[in-house]
């Protein structure tokens, strides 16, 4: 399918109201949020304000368009503040994971 041929960015431009593509669907993002760390499994986004609700949409591509390579989406809630360089972070995508294992494994 079409689907199967589209880069996330491609997909997220589709799909996220922007001023580029004119959708009407909600508070429209100025910057695609298509970049991503990858930690073994893990991909780690840092999603901006205006992306917020549109997390689990933007999860969700990044998860299809990387399986099997990827397993579990994150994106970081707050800054780093500690010596070890973790940070607070939600899962936006992908099944059998809990943040203590997330943690573990970043």
């Amino acid at each position: 399918s079409a689907y199967d041929l589209m880069t996330v960015d491609r997909v997220l431009r589709r799909i996220l109201p922007t001023s580029e593509n004119g959708a009407d669907t909600g508070p429209p993002v100025a910057e695609v949020p298509s970049s991503f760390e990858v930690a073994g499994h893990i991909a780690h986004v840092n999603l901006r304000e205006e992306a917020l609700p549109y997390k689990f949409l933007i999860g969700r591509a990044v998860l299809e368009k990387n399986r099997p390579r990827i397993r579990v989406v994150v994106n970081k809630t707050g800054s780093i503040e500690n010596e070890y360089r973790t940070f607070p972070m939600e899962i936006i995508a992908g099944e059998g994971f809990d943040e203590g294992e997330v943690e573990r494994m970043c």
